[in-house]
């Protein structure tokens, strides 16, 4: 942002230099216009032939002394031109009058161009990319998302509050309320701006599968009657619409319906983006494969890359949790606990499961199965940071007074068996 206004101050000075230039101490000289004087010269001249040569015709002035005239004449104003020329420079008296102009247009110009850009400049979308940016680094104590995060969310709501009708505003919040787990409110958006695309395009239809897919997760990645209904929206626009068609294969898998899964999945991978066949469709259609009892077809055409990867899909986090028995006073037994690995320095959960308390001690598993969205999982990564947190509102963004633990530099492809135990409080 700074080198933004340095590259603006830069043009304005460029633009004063014109405005200043002409009343400077080095530039005040300036011709006089003397063309107008010459011409004046010229009209005498020729007014005065004129009236030598009505002597003449009229017999008062004989033919010698009229050549002689006219030569004194010409010479005259050959003189003139001369005159002229030589004077056609002279200083300026620069007055404070013309220093207010100057300042005046100045100030003005400046106004004009400020205003204008804060109409309708982009520096606010320039802070919120960079701010998105920063996204990395170590995470609080208490778990909270970092200061960036939090600042270009409030950033994009102001902004969408200001213009509702912003598609590319309102796209990258709902990203940023699924990115920190309000899937909730990323569905609303998605819904939003659905209801406002043109009907059976592609555009739609991708953000119905959005939709479904945040609905999803909001759900515990659990189908529901809601979700089957907007899938079939989406399908119904664009059979090849990759969110639902992913979605579908989850809860056909869920259900162990395996080959049902598999066409499903072959059938997104006609349009999912690469991220996505390699990092969540191939491996699941392994997954299927193996569940089937059959050799993997994605295995077996594999490069030596390829099977590097489904060595690191095995990748796992179990983790054996309860809760500090000096903080058993605080919750009761219907409170929502969100367990969920991400990577280190990361915000975006790679596997993710919701409990209750009620249900604690439990074991719990975190892989590829418990992928929080369908393109990031956890076998993508090297190491992860697990968190488990109670939530007192039951919504996943933690609040404060919520419990919760963490631990750092999990190794996955190790397959660690870890014990866990809420014991600190978000403060």
């Amino acid at each position: 942002m700074t080198s933004l206004w340095l590259t603006f101050a830069a043009l304005f000075l460029f633009a004063f230099s014109f405005i200043f230039w002409p009343i400077l101490p080095f530039f005040r000289k300036k011709k006089i216009a003397h063309t107008i004087q010459k011409q004046q010269n010229i009209d005498i001249f020729h007014d005065r032939l004129h009236e030598l040569e009505l002597e003449r015709d009229q017999g008062t002035l004989e033919q010698k002394t009229f050549s002689t005239l006219k030569t004194e004449l010409e010479k005259t104003l050959l003189q003139d031109a001369q005159d002229s020329e030589k004077s056609s420079l002279k200083p300026v008296n620069v007055s404070g009058k013309h220093w207010s102009i100057a300042i005046l247009l100045s100030v003005t110009v400046t106004i004009v161009s400020l205003s204008m850009y804060f109409k309708i400049g982009r520096s606010d979308d320039l802070l919120l990319s960079q701010s998105m940016v920063d996204q990395t680094g170590e995470q609080q104590a208490e778990n909270k998302a970092p200061p960036s995060m939090e600042k270009s969310i409030a950033l994009l709501e102001s902004k969408v509050a200001q213009d509702p009708t912003n598609s590319e505003k309102l796209l990258l919040l709902a990203n940023s309320y699924a990115a920190v787990g309000q899937f909730n409110k990323s569905a609303d958006l998605y819904a939003r701006m659905a209801d406002t695309a043109e009907p059976k395009s592609g555009e739609y239809a991708g953000l119905k599968g959005a939709q479904a897919q945040s609905l999803f997760q909001a759900s515990g990645e659990k189908m529901t009657p809601q979700i089957q209904g907007i899938i079939k929206q989406a399908l119904a626009t664009d059979p090849l619409e990759p969110s639902s068609l992913m979605l579908q294969g989850i809860n056909a898998f869920s259900l162990a319906e395996y080959q049902k899964a598999i066409n499903f999945w072959n059938k997104a991978k006609q349009k999912a983006g690469e991220l996505q066949v390699s990092r969540f469709i191939d491996p699941a259609i392994q997954a299927a494969e193996q569940k089937l009892g059959a050799p993997s077809s994605q295995v077996a055409k594999s490069s030596e890359p390829k099977s590097q990867d489904s060595k690191i899909s095995s990748a796992s986090v179990t983790i054996d949790l309860t809760l500090s028995s000096s903080l058993k006073s605080k919750v009761n037994g219907e409170h929502v606990i969100f367990v969920f690995a991400r990577p280190v320095g990361g915000r975006m959960p790679l596997a993710a499961e919701r409990i209750k308390v009620k249900d604690l001690p439990k074991r719990i598993v975190l892989d590829d199965t418990k992928a929080a969205m369908p393109t990031a999982k956890i076998s993508s990564v090297e190491k992860v940071e697990v968190t488990a947190r109670v939530s007192l509102s039951g919504q996943p963004m933690p609040q404060k007074g919520d419990l919760f633990a963490t631990l750092k530099n999990i190794v996955v492809k190790n397959n660690p068996m870890l014990e866990m135990e809420i014991n600190q409080i978000v403060k």
